[in-house]
């Protein structure tokens, strides 16, 4: 017996009527043809007649309900089968293209990216990347390029799985990928996801090889983030908090900025300018998060934020990322992970002074904006100077540790030295008198001394081999400034490369603003 499940196909019942009611999720509910023999059909058709009364004789019943019973556990027990192989099919696909982001992009990506992404497609199947275009021209990028090529790749091919390209392609096209979404003011551990006029959402990452600790949004202009076609972008863009890994947390971050200056949606801000040559205040008196509920799932709270980054636990997450830091940044991300074994890492410079912050943000812009060499060499005189002393605060911290541990080990030794070491030596007891009498504490007292002698002069030597390696620092230092200052060019370049890349991303928006907007009109 042959068994078709193509949906596409219409299923024929035991009349010659066609059927086009769709299956329901449980299965249940169309037709399901046996078999495409016409002798077996009309041999089926025969026992549901004598099953449905035709006949009065029970005895001719019992057989053809048997055999329809049969056919019907036949076809259950296949069509679960199939659905079985479907579940297992999708998680094998996701876990693809799982493995395949985090080959690419060389960091983790958690399983609320893929849902994001399975809403994109059903909002706008022809072209995910822009569903959520009308929310302040928000756009995919990122993962969601890799993601959107797999999925043009399923529905032009047919192939079974959308993940299917080579090793090879997956590195010619990974330096794209990488640099296709990174702005001059990222930092390493920022993963750009969503962009958008006023600024862009990024997955924070820790550790690369671990999953992203929390989501931010950059601004992308000022302080108030007007974006890159009022202002040019901030060197030290404003950072905030705003999820952990689902990225509906991002459209609601938006929305409820949007709430709060009393605008709507892009569209509606470019009708207003046309119309009345100014941006104003939408005073259709409907919220955004009414005009745009259409972008969120059926199931999701917009008041909770679907329970997972409410705004309770949004609280719980930076007292938490505050309690746990380390070093503050200039964008106002706390960093909470130490220098790494080779000493590479951030380090706190405690410039408790604002005014110290400022003049240190702007010797830093200076270096890297300006092309005048003589304006470049003041402040990467004053950099290098206090990169060298944060080096040594670390081997200076290590010193004073030591000389504690001297001065603290010698004033034992003073005490234990009064003690007697035989019991032939007459000395008059001392409270407390039983570290004298009892040999158990007497032998107790003499390990403390023999181990505090040992302390001390391993931290002498310690200390010695302390100060001899901050000498050699200050002489490599010295040695090496002509070569610290042809990294610092290396890095002016690669910066000035950067800020290029910006320059022609912004146009290239601006060239996309003008056809949607012809488009519209």
């Amino acid at each position: 017996m042959t068994r078709s499940h193509n949906k596409k196909t219409p299923q024929k019942p035991p009349s010659d009527a066609g059927n086009k009611v769709p299956p329901n999720k449980k299965g249940n509910g169309f037709y399901r043809p046996p078999s495409d023999n016409t002798k077996k059909n009309a041999q089926l058709k025969r026992n549901i007649e004598t099953k449905m009364g035709t006949t009065d004789s029970e005895e001719k019943k019992t057989e053809p309900m048997k055999k329809l019973y049969q056919m019907f556990s036949w076809v259950q027990q296949m069509f679960s089968w199939i659905q079985k192989e479907n579940v297992e099919t999708k998680i094998d696909d996701d876990e693809t293209l799982m493995k395949r982001l985090d080959n690419v992009f060389m960091v983790k990506h958690p399983p609320e990216l893929l849902n994001f992404w399975r809403h994109a497609v059903k909002l706008n199947p022809e072209n995910p990347l822009d569903a959520f275009s009308e929310l302040d021209s928000l756009a995919l990028v990122g993962p969601f390029l890799l993601l959107a090529a797999a999925h043009s790749e399923r529905h032009t091919k047919n192939t079974k799985n959308g993940a299917t390209a080579t090793a090879d392609e997956d590195a010619q096209q990974q330096n794209d990928l990488l640099l296709d979404s990174r702005f001059a003011t990222d930092l390493p551990e920022m993963e750009t996801l969503l962009v958008h006029r006023g600024g862009r959402f990024c997955y924070w990452h820790d550790v690369p090889e671990e999953m992203p600790n929390i989501l931010v949004h950059v601004a992308a202009g000022g302080v108030g983030g007007e974006g890159h076609d009022h202002q040019p972008q901030q060197h030290f863009p404003t950072t905030s908090i705003c999820g952990k890994h689902d990225l509906f947390a991002a459209l609601q971050f938006m929305l409820n900025k949007l709430a709060s200056t009393g605008t709507t949606t892009a569209k509606e801000k470019k009708q207003q300018s046309n119309n009345t040559g100014t941006t104003t205040t939408s005073n259709t008196g409907v919220k955004p998060d009414q005009k745009l509920a259409h972008l969120f799932p059926d199931n999701f709270d917009m008041m909770a934020n679907n329970g997972a980054d409410g705004p309770d636990c949004l609280q719980m997450l930076k007292k938490r990322r505050d309690r746990e830091s380390l070093v503050m940044l200039f964008h106002g991300i706390v960093n909470k992970f130490p220098p790494d074994d080779k000493d590479i890492g951030y380090r706190q410079l405690l410039l408790d002074d604002a005014k110290k912050n400022a003049q240190l943000k702007r010797n830093i812009k200076t270096m890297c904006t300006t092309d005048n060499e003589e304006k470049k060499a003041e402040p990467r005189k004053k950099f290098c100077k206090m990169f060298s002393l944060s080096q040594l605060s670390c081997c200076l911290v290590f010193l004073l540790l030591s000389f504690f541990v001297i001065w603290y080990t010698s004033d034992q030794t003073q005490i234990n030295t009064e003690m007697p070491l035989n019991d032939s030596t007459p000395v008059t007891p001392k409270p407390p008198f039983w570290l004298y009498t009892d040999p158990f504490w007497r032998s107790v007292v003499h390990g403390v001394f023999y181990a505090c002698l040992a302390i001390s002069a391993f931290s002498l030597i310690f200390g010695f081999a302390s100060i001899i390696f901050i000498l050699f620092l200050l002489s490599r230092t010295l040695t090496n400034m002509e070569h610290i200052t042809m990294t610092y060019k290396e890095i002016e370049e690669i910066f000035a490369r950067m800020l290029l890349k910006s320059e022609i991303y912004r146009s290239e928006m601006d060239k996309l603003e003008e056809k949607r907007k012809k488009r519209g009109t």
